[in-house]
């Protein structure tokens, strides 16, 4: 390969590269958030249920 085709090649693989790294870090967010909803459900869940096995005053 010439050294100008390398230099092509090389930032064609930095690009996707930097596209990789956003698609990686909007999944991230995406896991985290998804996450922290079942994590508030889990605990909303489990507190209704508590309420309900109480002992009615």
């Amino acid at each position: 390969m010439k050294l100008r085709q390398k230099n092509k090649f090389i930032l064609e693989l930095s690009t996707q590269l930097t596209e990789l790294r956003k698609q990686e870090e909007n999944l991230n967010d995406k896991l985290i958030t998804t996450l922290r909803e079942e994590i508030e459900n889990i605990h909303k869940n489990s507190f209704e249920k508590n309420l309900r096995t109480l002992p009615h005053l």
